[in-house]
């Protein structure tokens, strides 16, 4: 059994980000007034980074657990997921430089009517992708050409028995 979780580190750059995008947002809110067009940027504004640290804080309290039996849950929701509820993997790269040299990698899976996604910064994330990567092949999953590539790209071959998506 593995288990899988983000570091502190990690999490806590993400609470910082929101944090900082909150003053930044909401400081000129209260020390100044505004234009209502501006007041009306600047709740947006705050309410995206509000959003972000909620995210961070969900990355914070996850914890997957991974055996032979499936994918479990421990935190925040307590679930467990067997091989065989695995529906869809998707595999995507999102690059920060325009030569795609920086960026992260987003594991989706489709476990009945769940999806749940996982970023490259959770720990032991290579490890995860090999596991799904043979349920996928286990339960004959159409993968799209991108994920292929990007399963091969981590030194996950692509199993001949994973028919590919077509592409409509």
């Amino acid at each position: 059994m593995s288990t899988h979780a983000y570091s502190r580190g990690d999490v806590f750059s993400d609470y910082l980000r929101a944090a900082s995008g909150l003053a930044f947002a909401l400081v000129p809110l209260v020390m100044l007034e505004t234009m209502p067009a501006v007041t009306v940027l600047l709740v947006a504004l705050a309410l995206v980074f509000t959003l972000y640290g909620l995210t961070a804080l969900k990355r914070h309290i996850t914890r997957i657990a991974v055996d032979d039996h499936g994918l479990h849950l421990l935190a925040p929701a307590g679930e467990a997921f067997p091989w065989r509820s695995l529906t869809g993997v998707r595999l995507a790269y999102f690059s920060t430089r325009r030569d795609r040299t920086n960026g992260w990698l987003q594991l989706t899976m489709k476990l009945g009517r769940r999806r749940l996604r996982v970023d490259s910064r959770i720990g032991e994330f290579q490890r995860l992708a090999e596991r799904v990567a043979d349920a996928a092949t286990v339960n004959r999953l159409p993968l799209d050409p991108a994920t292929i590539f990007n399963f091969q790209a981590m030194g996950i071959a692509a199993k001949d028995n994973i028919a590919v998506e077509s592409e409509q």
